[in-house]
């Protein structure tokens, strides 16, 4: 009886260690898949892709370029990346040429084949093209094009100079006979709505005040919120990544500043300073 006793005993304590076991094993699966699934969906930074890169690239260029000819950023950048192909065209990357300038006498030139659309179709024709020593310097000959006009119509690109949106600057633009292609002006509006590139256009904000500060703050919002180089609205900001990709650290606010669109906050993670975010997506411990 008591060997029976004793057997039961042990099957019972075997079973409960089985049990035990099990749940450890259980937990620590769904804690692996838990983890897994959140290192997965946490957004990549917007950095590290080729488009964020090149726009990065020009947007601040070209936004001085508006604040002082009144040529919308998003159009400039709209053309570069059409006519270069992200920067990544041979006469982008070998002539720092992004808008398939034409070379004239006395100038740097290279010369290649570019297709051109002529009697309904399109062709190729060998052309000489005008070689810079950087893109910033192809964004500005660009920009005098338009404000300049050419030989015989001094005025020919006006309509660009001061239009307030996008669609119209590109629709001006096409007007002008900018572009052998037909589809120029659809192609530009697909392009600045498919990248946001539109909120580039904004830089009227003003910097109010500026102060260093030590404070702790957690994001607090689901929305993708934009981190900034700068407060969103001066000239010269440029995007940096997605707020969510932040959600579980503990933000070190290090700096505030009060622009005409509102209160935003600069934050560093482990001592770096990643960009600046508006309050209304943190929550100031």
């Amino acid at each position: 009886m008591r060997k029976k006793m004793k057997r039961k005993q042990k099957r019972q304590l075997f079973t409960a260690i089985g049990i035990f076991i099990s749940l450890i094993l259980i937990g620590v699966i769904a804690s692996f898949i838990r983890e897994t699934y959140l290192d997965l969906t946490a957004p990549e930074p917007a950095f590290n892709t080729k488009e964020e890169k090149f726009i990065n690239q020009l947007s601040k260029h070209a936004q001085e370029i508006q604040a002082k000819h009144q040529i919308l950023t998003s159009v400039t950048l709209a053309q570069a990346i059409l006519e270069s192909n992200w920067g990544e065209s041979e006469l982008a990357s070998q002539a720092n040429n992004l808008f398939g300038v034409k070379g004239r006498s006395g100038q740097p030139i290279v010369s290649m084949t570019t297709k051109e659309f002529a009697d309904g179709k399109w062709i190729e024709i060998k052309a000489n093209f005008r070689k810079y020593t950087n893109w910033n310097e192809s964004l500005d000959d660009h920009a005098q094009l338009f404000v300049n006009g050419t030989s015989w119509s001094r005025t020919k690109y006006h309509g660009v100079l001061g239009a307030k949106d996008y669609k119209i600057a590109a629709q001006e633009i096409m007007k002008a006979g900018y572009a052998t292609d037909p589809d120029y002006a659809a192609k530009l509006i697909s392009i600045v709505e498919k990248y946001n590139l539109h909120i580039y256009d904004n830089i009227q904000d003003k910097l109010i005040t500026n102060q260093k500060i030590s404070k702790w703050a957690k994001v607090n919002s689901e929305e993708n919120a934009t981190i900034w180089t700068l407060p969103y609205g001066l000239v010269g900001a440029q995007k940096v990544e997605d707020i969510q990709y932040y959600k579980r650290d503990d933000l070190k606010l290090v700096q505030e500043a009060v622009t005409s669109s509102g209160k935003w906050y600069q934050f560093a993670i482990d001592e770096k300073v990643i960009g600046w975010i508006k309050v209304d997506f943190i929550k100031i411990q």
